[in-house]
């Protein structure tokens, strides 16, 4: 049995830290050809748009913005369940410490975001209630925002208007953009923006 009504919609507002609010959400589909009954939902808000929101047993619930992706139902179901699992899946050759040290460009933050996201991981699984993974949510922000100001130099905006300090997806493009230029890394360019989109809306 999938999340209440109540719960989805609890979801999306905190989502956008109260800037929005929800007008509708009805479940679009539900699926369990995976073993998982795993439901999406249909979500218009009064000042950020569409969304839709995919959630089930044993499944994270997550949101994913109708204008960026243009999923469908069936596809941002497929898209959500791919991603679960291979976020589920073990690798005996990933390091996570590796990852870590090349978004950071082994910068000095590097052990200690390594850290932050360590106790993450430890409060994923120890987490119940809604308002846990709430709380998760409000740290991934808060690292997300670390990373941000860590990697992007006030150069890369070039003459456009230099981003807020707690703007992470505009540096994050910003910092693409200088050093991923070149018509020939467009579509490189356009797949992390929509990551890093995702990640952080």
């Amino acid at each position: 049995m999938g999340r209440a009504y109540e719960e989805v919609v609890e979801y999306v507002e905190n989502q956008s830290q109260g800037k929005c609010k929800v007008l509708s959400a009805k479940t679009e589909h539900t699926f369990d050809d995976l073993g998982y009954k795993v439901n999406v939902w249909n979500i218009k808000t009064d000042v950020d748009g569409a969304w839709w929101v995919v959630e089930g047993n044993q499944i994270p619930m997550n949101l994913y913005p109708q204008s960026a992706f243009y999923f469908s139902a069936d596809e941002v179901y497929s898209f959500h369940m791919g991603l679960m699992q291979r976020m589920f899946a073990t690798n005996e050759d990933y390091e996570p410490e590796d990852y870590v040290r090349a978004i950071t460009l082994d910068g000095e933050i590097a052990p200690t975001l390594f850290r932050k996201l360590k106790n993450i991981a430890l409060l994923i699984e120890e987490a119940k209630e809604i308002e846990d993974f709430q709380s998760i949510g409000v740290r991934c922000r808060e690292i997300l925002i670390e990373l941000g100001n860590t990697i992007y130099q006030p150069e890369m905006a070039g003459s456009d208007e230099q981003p807020q300090a707690s703007n992470f997806k505009k540096k994050a493009e910003l910092f693409v953009k200088f050093y991923l230029s070149g018509s020939e890394n467009s579509d490189y360019r356009n797949c992390i923006k929509k990551l890093t989109e995702a990640t952080w809306d």
